[in-house]
């Protein structure tokens, strides 16, 4: 430890670890800060397991269990208690972050335009316009079965779906706005034992998300196929959502909207 300018001797380092044992989380990350001395000392475990196991002690016993796994009773390489305390404390924040504001897009506003076409035999198979607030579940997740399939057609017998191309494009009613959420073709699509057909697209990043829909976003379409018995295959139905690919789960009505609204209002939001 460097001398202080006024000569006088630094306490010793037991001094220091007593009183460190005494302060709070917050004021052990500041004195962490001092100096290189200081920021080892404040890190121990000893100082940050007790906080630690009082405020997230799944944590603790995360950190226990995998010590357990390796065989040790304190494996070196596990995450330090400074580094989990840390954590739950981000994750505390997040979850207490202020509600977000109502988006200003509606479904109301919208409506789905959904289009599948052989590009192999330049013909439209099936076409869907609906208004999105006609379609939308009681469960409030961006998710919605579009039942009404105008200019069915059947799907030439040799192919099924072999060169067709998926688009799904959101408009504004007032057709002041578009944004195309998918356009994917048949080699791209995963099937159902059903017969149904799944086309999945990572979708932009606006910039503006908030954190309830944050990382990547997929569009999806889902043709619901049929005829299969009777060697007609036909699209009866289209269901169309937003899922976050991070945690697994379709976005909520109002997260699906504010990433619309970035995009058909995206003039306007500037």
């Amino acid at each position: 430890m460097a001398m202080p300018a006024d000569g006088r001797s630094p306490p010793p380092w037991e001094v220091l670890l007593l009183v460190s044992s005494r302060l709070d989380p917050q004021t052990l990350a500041v004195s962490s800060c001092v100096c290189k001395e200081w920021s080892h000392s404040m890190s121990i475990d000893s100082l940050w397991k007790p906080p630690c196991a009082s405020h997230f002690p799944s944590l603790c016993l995360l950190r226990s269990a995998s010590s357990a796994a390796a065989g040790v009773q304190e494996d070196p390489a596990a995450v330090s208690f400074r580094r989990l305390y840390a954590l739950g404390q981000r994750a505390s924040l997040r979850r207490r972050s202020p509600p977000l504001p109502k988006p200003v897009l509606s479904l109301a506003d919208v409506a789905f335009l959904v289009d599948v076409r052989s590009t192999k035999h330049d013909l439209d198979i099936a076409t869907v316009f609906a208004p999105a607030d006609e379609f939308c579940r009681k469960s409030e997740i961006f998710l919605f079965d579009l039942r009404a399939v105008d200019g069915e057609r059947q799907l030439p017998p040799e192919e099924e779906l072999e060169g067709v191309r998926v688009t799904w494009s959101v408009v504004l009613k007032t057709w002041e706005g578009m944004f195309m959420m998918l356009s994917c073709s048949e080699t791209e699509a995963r099937s159902e034992p059903s017969g149904d057909k799944w086309f999945t697209q990572e979708l932009p990043q606006p910039g503006c998300c908030s954190g309830h829909c944050s990382g990547s976003l997929a569009a999806e379409v889902k043709l619901g196929m049929g005829g299969r018995s009777s060697g007609e295959m036909r699209v009866e139905g289209v269901s169309v959502g937003v899922m976050s690919m991070a945690e697994w789960r379709y976005l909520s009505i109002d997260d699906g909207l504010r990433y619309l609204q970035s995009f058909l209002f995206m003039k306007d939001m500037k």
